[in-house]
């Protein structure tokens, strides 16, 4: 009898655990999509103030 009242508990539970479960995923994605959205700006700040103005610089061959 206890493994049928235990096995109810968990089943009562589960809805509850199940929606922790995926906010915690939700926030860990969240966390690594912001990561790499401040990585991306970084890398283009850094080419705007590197690369870009050289390259604006240069007189063509064809020019």
């Amino acid at each position: 009898m206890a493994f049928f009242s235990a096995r109810l508990l968990s089943l009562r539970h589960w809805p509850t655990a199940s929606q922790q479960i995926s906010r915690r995923n939700a926030m860990i994605a969240c966390t690594a999509l912001s990561a790499h959205r401040a990585q991306v700006l970084e890398v283009d700040a850094f080419i705007a103030r590197s690369v870009l103005p050289r390259a604006e610089g240069r007189v063509s061959a064809h020019g």
